[in-house]
């Protein structure tokens, strides 16, 4: 028999504009507008998922939506788009988060090319390179140079998050926080994994 499907919904503020690598995420999620009935609309069962623009950050009902899934455990995950048009960087906005929400768990870091354009992802837990240049995204095993950059993050996730064990982010013990790219569309099979793995539970 079929595992049930995750039900997840997007939400995000009014003038926000998702980018199409959204589309590419299983299970069809749709994208809400947050307003003054969000906190009746959230419903226990299913993924929150939040999405903040990099380029306008945080807004205080996007903030009191996030605490209100927070204080009732209910499984979240921050989605950033827009890095490749602002200042601010995927850690800049955790930072954030951690600061105005919840500490969150942050499977994966964004490499950039020479230029500073972000390019892919580093797996914290593999400590491995997922480049999306080209048709298809290569890996490769992160040398030493990125190792000494993510030591601290790496350290920080392994013990902090993953040593909670498997069903913990299920459990809604912690929010995830992925970087999903709009000309450059990584974070949309990371975060289909972590929506498969939810599906089984």
């Amino acid at each position: 028999m079929e595992a049930p499907k995750a039900r997840l919904r997007i939400w995000c503020h009014h003038d926000t504009d998702p980018t199409p690598s959204l589309t590419l995420i299983a299970n069809n999620p749709s994208s809400i507008a947050i307003d003054a009935s969000s906190m009746e609309l959230l419903e226990p069962d299913e993924v929150f998922i939040l999405l903040v623009d990099a380029r306008s950050g945080f807004s205080n009902p996007m903030i009191e939506l996030w605490n209100y899934a927070a204080e009732r455990q209910y499984r979240r995950i921050l989605l950033v788009q827009g890095l490749e048009d602002s200042e601010s960087d995927f850690d800049d906005i955790i930072l954030i988060a951690d600061r105005m929400m919840e500490k969150i768990a942050t499977p994966y870091l964004v490499i950039h090319d020479e230029s500073g354009t972000p390019i892919g992802l580093v797996d914290l837990e593999k400590a491995e390179i997922r480049n999306y240049q080209g048709k298809n995204m290569s890996l490769a095993p992160c040398d030493d140079s990125i190792l000494d950059l993510i030591a601290e993050f790496r350290r920080e996730y392994l013990e902090e998050f993953l040593f909670l064990g498997e069903a913990a982010f299920a459990d809604g013990l912690y929010g995830i926080g992925i970087p999903i790219g709009s000309k450059t569309p990584f974070g949309v099979t990371e975060l289909n994994s972590i929506i498969a793995a939810l599906s089984t539970r």
